[in-house]
């Protein structure tokens, strides 16, 4: 009998070892415990929590002071917002570089003191002489400490909380937590601020303020975005050569296009293969410009591209490339819209806009027509016309959301019948149109200065989107770059 109990325990610790060595770990006393998915994505996905020699969690086990500050920085060093910082001294009389979490008291203490947004300090959460690090954390104390990777909310609900007086100091922290969906406090409206905060709540606040401090990781507002651009980075030569009788002015420009391309990617030209590439490529560029040779599209790019100019000769290539592009018919959409990527970047007065005109009544396909004006609204504020950029993105201030309404202002309300009518409209196509026009005239608006007005044309459409029933099947994580943008205007 006893080899038999041996066998099995033998048995079971081999399979455990298993588990946990080759995938995730699993733990006995969490099975059908009410944080038991929160606190296997803190330990697998988070790698936060370990558990206990004994293959178990203990949920019900509490944080210490110095365990959760480490669970802060953690998460922040994660998503890029904080890193190692033991500038300065620490303010407590029992910290010291002996103490095994010096180093995330000192970083998270700094980075509170130099983070403008925050309006907290480690010293106000621990006001004492001593920091007494080994002491268990209360839920009150956790949350002000959580509150460093909280970002602005986007809703204002008021506290449900019994417990959180309305004029404590820090009621308003709490009350952007909660809007955050950090800490929802219990069923009974309470938050039972003096209670220490147990394992299992500190696994649930550590996948709630992850996915938080995601929004300060992620690009919002960083520029104007576009459906179409994949094929931004490919090296096309902007006329077709083949089935041509071939100048050498043809081949020393392939050649010359060719080992740029080579060279972008990281090639290497070995001494046996130098007759293959052009050795001084932006030389002949120079030459065939000189030698007024027929593609001027490509020759006036590729200098633009790669040859030390100054703004000045620059911008003299960016209008021959243009002035080329009025009167050229033979390239594709993907080539123009690769140099209309760059071109926007030079200030080409009128020349840009008509262009753009001209190009987008040739479009059929809504996506690319949309990037069309959007390489305008990026034309505009690369090049500071305020005025102009303005003036278009005001006639989306109010628009029912149908994306033919966005992408033609000017749609007879007939034609915007018929089509609806005929045709089944895909709300999720609807959608992805939609939101980015919201994005783009979010940024254009915050890029001028217009922060409120920038905040209000995006919560107005929040508001929209969620009172049309046609949008009730979008998920909610398809609102979350709407939620990132706001955070960001907030701060602002």
């Amino acid at each position: 009998m006893k080899k038999i109990k041996v066998l099995i325990i033998a048995l079971v610790i081999t399979v455990l070892m298993t588990v946990s060595a080759g995938a995730d770990v699993y733990y006995f006393d969490i099975y059908d415990h009410w944080a038991e998915d929160d606190i296997y994505y803190a330990t697998n996905s988070l790698n936060i929590f370990n558990g206990y020699g004994d293959w178990t969690f203990r949920p019900d086990n509490n944080v210490t002071v110095s365990e959760f500050i480490k669970i802060i920085y953690k998460i922040g060093n994660e998503n890029g917002i904080l890193g190692i910082d033991m500038t300065g001294d620490a303010e407590y009389a029992d910290i010291d570089l002996n103490h095994w979490a010096y180093t995330y008291i000192m970083s998270i203490d700094n980075y509170m003191k130099r983070t403008h947004r925050i309006n907290i300090t480690l010293k106000d959460i621990f006001p004492e002489e001593s920091l007494e690090p080994d002491r268990f954390i209360t839920r009150y104390e956790a949350a002000l400490l959580t509150s460093v990777l909280s970002l602005p909310s986007v809703d204002n609900e008021d506290l449900p909380f019994y417990d959180i007086d309305a004029d404590d100091k820090f009621a308003d922290i709490f009350k952007e937590l909660f809007n955050n969906e950090i800490y929802l406090g219990f069923s009974d409206n309470m938050f039972r601020p003096d209670t220490n905060l147990t394992r299992a709540e500190a696994a649930v606040v550590s996948k709630r303020i992850f996915k938080e401090a995601v929004y300060s990781k992620n690009g919002y507002l960083d520029g104007v975005t576009y459906f179409n651009n994949d094929y931004l980075g490919e090296f096309p030569l902007f006329f077709n050569y083949e089935n041509n009788n071939l100048t050498e002015d043809d081949f020393r420009y392939i050649k010359a296009v060719t080992t740029i391309e080579y060279l972008e990617f990281g090639g290497y030209i070995f001494p046996e293969d130098e007759p293959l590439y052009d050795l001084n490529p932006v030389r002949t560029l120079r030459e065939l410009d000189e030698n007024d040779y027929f593609n001027k599209i490509g020759v006036h790019y590729y200098l633009l591209l790669n040859d030390d100019i100054t703004d000045e000769v620059k911008l003299l290539h960016s209008n021959a490339i243009l002035d080329s592009m009025l009167f050229n018919t033979s390239i594709g959409i993907e080539e123009k819209l690769i140099l209309l990527h760059e071109l926007v970047n030079y200030d080409l007065d009128k020349k840009m806009a008509i262009y753009l005109e001209k190009t987008r009544k040739r479009i059929e396909d809504d996506t690319l027509k949309a990037d069309i004006d959007f390489l305008l609204m990026d034309y505009y504020n690369k090049n500071e016309k305020f005025a102009e950029l303005y003036e278009m993105i005001l006639g989306y201030e109010d628009l029912d959301l149908i994306s033919g309404d966005f992408i033609d202002l000017n749609i007879e309300e007939n034609e915007q019948l018929e089509i609806q009518e005929e045709e089944t409209i895909d709300y999720d196509v609807e959608f992805d149109i939609i939101e980015k026009y919201i994005t783009n005239i979010a940024y254009s608006l915050y890029n001028i200065g217009f922060y409120d007005e920038a905040e209000n044309f995006v919560y107005n459409y929040i508001d929209k989107f969620n009172d049309d029933e046609n949008y009730s099947g979008i998920s909610d994580s398809r609102f979350e770059n709407f939620t990132g943008i706001i955070k960001k205007l907030k701060i602002k």
